[in-house]
């Protein structure tokens, strides 16, 4: 065999290390790509459910009533399980017009009993706007997997950033609260939880999004949803210590009564 042939192959030590430099950068590059995958979940989540918002709102003005967008869960894993047959299946939403009255009723349903218990009355029988009427969803509007998402309160004060459920009775009914996002005809957000939360069970990544802008009297025009940077630090008054613990800490949270 001619020299320069025999010269022009690889040695097997040099074979050796170019797999094991392979090998390391395999090992790398895996938890990095890993990341990137559980994070992009929550943001293609984020953007699906910002997207749904905006047409709910547009569908309450386009059509002159309310107009819910309900979030579907694993009612398996929830305590207590919300009421059936309102809520899509895990993994998808749906927009709904519901039943409801005009003013006053649709601003100051959510502050009568049995869902805030401090004030005295009776809520209707359609709150919380459990009776949908017709599907404006033909296609399913869907969510990755792992990602779940719910509506509540969002303080952003800077000590705290808190998410939390006011006016939550922790039962069958009281649940489905947390599951919509409701606007009235006028386009102003009805008296529904004004922030969403979309969060990762596997990773505990999350956004906010804050539906409206709700003055003194729980009602405005400014019912634009925008994304936040903020993240929540607190669910309730308990501090996150660990995001991973996130989906716990949401399922254990004691409600009002």
């Amino acid at each position: 065999m001619p020299r320069g042939a025999r010269d022009s192959g690889f040695t097997l030590v040099e074979v050796i290390l170019v797999l094991f430099l392979m090998l390391l950068m395999f090992g790398m590059a895996v938890p990095v790509f890993s990341k990137l995958l559980k994070t992009s979940r929550v943001d293609q989540a984020t953007h699906a459910v910002f997207t749904a918002l905006w047409q709910t709102r547009s569908q309450a003005m386009r059509t002159r009533t309310a107009v819910a967008l309900y979030y579907g869960d694993d009612t398996a894993q929830l305590n207590p399980q919300p009421s059936p047959g309102v809520l899509p299946p895990c993994g998808r939403m749906e927009i709904w017009t519901v039943r409801y009255w005009n003013y006053p009723w649709y601003l100051l349903a959510n502050y009568t009993q049995p869902y805030y218990p401090m004030s005295p009355g009776n809520a209707p029988d359609w709150y919380p706007y459990n009776l949908p009427l017709n599907s404006l969803t033909p296609l399913p509007l869907t969510l990755p997997e792992s990602v779940r998402v719910l509506a509540g309160n969002f303080n952003r004060n800077p000590w705290s950033c808190s998410f939390s459920w006011s006016g939550y009775k922790k039962d069958p009914t009281g649940e489905l609260k947390r599951h919509m996002t409701v606007f009235a005809h006028t386009g102003s957000l009805t008296w529904t939880y004004p922030h969403v939360l979309i969060f990762d069970e596997v990773t505990g990544d999350h956004r906010i999004i804050q539906c409206a802008y709700l003055g003194m009297y729980g009602v405005t025009g400014n019912a634009r949803p925008v994304m936040l940077k903020e993240k929540a630090r607190y669910i309730g008054s308990k501090q996150i210590s660990d995001y991973h613990q996130l989906g716990t800490m949401i399922r254990d949270y004691p409600g009002d009564r």
